[in-house]
């Protein structure tokens, strides 16, 4: 038995066998860098609107507040016009904070 020697069967697998390196791929460093790209140009126009926006808003209450009647302030007109202006602000707000957010 020492002379005699087994063939070696060989059995191919039912299916070919897949590489998962070719599949996936670290894509979170260009993404990364496209959204900071993206953040810093949208970041610099948020800006200035909301510097613009916030002193708009402060003419308006100050004037308001010194020259207007406070009764005329809480008028139907007054009222519709204020949730407009305070909804614009939170929106640019809640915006501007998500583009600070996709910065980090």
């Amino acid at each position: 038995m020492t002379g005699k020697k087994k063939k070696e069967i060989v059995v191919s697998p039912p299916y070919l066998p897949r590489r998962a390196e070719e599949l996936l791929e670290d894509t979170t460093t260009a993404e990364r860098v496209h959204v900071f790209e993206i953040s810093a140009r949208i970041g610099k126009y948020m800006s200035r609107i909301l510097i613009a926006v916030g002193a708009l808003l402060a003419f308006v209450s100050i004037s308001a507040l010194t020259f207007l009647d406070a009764k005329l302030l809480f008028t139907p007109e007054w009222r519709t016009i204020s949730i407009i202006v305070l909804g614009f602000v939170g929106a640019v707000n809640v915006f501007c904070g998500l583009v600070m957010l996709a910065k980090e």
